[in-house]
């Protein structure tokens, strides 16, 4: 199964949604629908739900996106909450924190949230 990235507008926001396999073998399209999804908008909402595989490769490229967001002064949230097997993936990975990087000067990291899983 391929991953499936949807893009919606509204208005000078706009949403990605992810579903799917967001793994390695679907990395390059998912990475292009990024890159896509930035152009000529302000905020951006990536949201995440309907997810059936994750693996480290897309927790790594929402960073690189979210680096690249930064330097092109787009706002970028990430709604999570919509999928359990990405959240516990997230989880296990220890991409939850309590600070961001050292990128992250205006303390919009998309990890940044108390969860707890088990």
């Amino acid at each position: 199964m391929a991953a499936d990235c949807k893009i919606e507008n509204n208005g000078k926001q706009r949403v990605l949604t992810l579903s799917g396999e967001l793994t390695i073998q679907n990395a390059e399209h998912i990475r292009s629908k990024f890159l896509e999804s930035m152009q000529n908008t302000e905020h951006l909402t990536v949201r995440v739900e309907g997810v059936t595989d994750v693996d480290l490769t897309c927790l790594q490229l929402l960073c690189a996106f979210h680096k690249t967001a930064i330097q092109l002064e787009v706002n970028l949230d990430l709604d999570k909450g919509q999928s359990e097997v990405f959240n516990q993936t997230a989880a296990d990975a220890g991409f939850f924190r309590h600070t961001g990087c050292a990128f992250d000067t205006k303390q919009k990291c998309l990890w940044l949230e108390d969860v707890k899983y088990e």
